[in-house]
């Protein structure tokens, strides 16, 4: 059986950020961020149009392996962007009986996170979210954000990507050879912000994990690990 390039993301993202195929399961814990996008897409009341651009900011809760070493002792924050993303397909789907789905896919973007000795991150200017050091960044997409409402098991929010690490100081722990080991985004997309971020132009907010992926010698194998959680 074919299927199609929406089907085979949504599996690989699925399979990538499951934390049941990760070595390190939630590596990075992304605490609610808050994202700014067109002022015409309210989630899930709407969809995003084509080319629309989207940017998450927040901050890091959570630190852990392979990374919780290298967190310092002193005053700091750990800060996270997506950034750069653009709205490359948006669909309803269901049954429009039982279930009724809304799904964006956003692409072009990476994850980067930042470490900062001077905390001083504020919603009112994006900018103080990546003002310190690079410590990691990921190509990360497609980024897919849906919501699914279904008339027995209730309304769920989606948020997940692929990502692969390129750089930052941090980078070590998630290289081999040079190069990056795979991951997977997971969390909640939702609409429900507060009136004041609203002002700000703000429109959705997120919450999420990064789980990792080391790959094994033989390549075939880690992504048989992968495959395994489908059987």
């Amino acid at each position: 059986m074919k299927h199609g390039p929406i089907f085979v993301a949504l599996a690989l993202a699925t399979a990538l950020a499951h934390p049941a195929a990760a070595d390190f399961p939630s590596a990075l814990v992304f605490a609610t961020g808050y994202a700014t996008g067109p002022p015409q897409w309210t989630p899930w009341e709407n969809l995003p149009n084509l080319a629309d651009s989207l940017w998450i900011y927040g901050s890091v809760g959570e630190v852990n392996a392979p990374f919780e070493d290298l967190v310092p002792a002193g005053p700091h924050e750990l800060t996270y962007v997506f950034d750069a993303y653009f709205c490359v397909w948006s669909t309803h789907g269901g049954d429009l009986e039982c279930s009724l789905t809304e799904l964006a896919f956003f692409d072009f973007g990476r994850i980067s996170v930042y470490l900062d000795a001077s905390p001083d991150a504020d919603f009112a200017n994006p900018a103080s979210f990546r003002d310190g050091q690079l410590v990691l960044r990921a190509d990360a997409h497609p980024l897919q954000l849906f919501t699914e409402t279904h008339c027995i098991t209730g309304t769920r929010y989606v948020q997940r990507a692929i990502m692969t690490f390129t750089g930052g100081a941090w980078f070590d722990r998630v290289s081999q050879d040079g190069e990056g080991f795979l991951g997977g985004n997971l969390g909640e997309f939702r609409g429900d912000i507060p009136d004041a971020l609203k002002a700000l132009g703000y429109i959705g907010q997120s919450t999420s994990v990064v789980n990792i992926v080391v790959p094994n010698a033989v390549i075939p194998s880690t992504w048989g690990r992968i495959k395994a959680m489908y059987r």
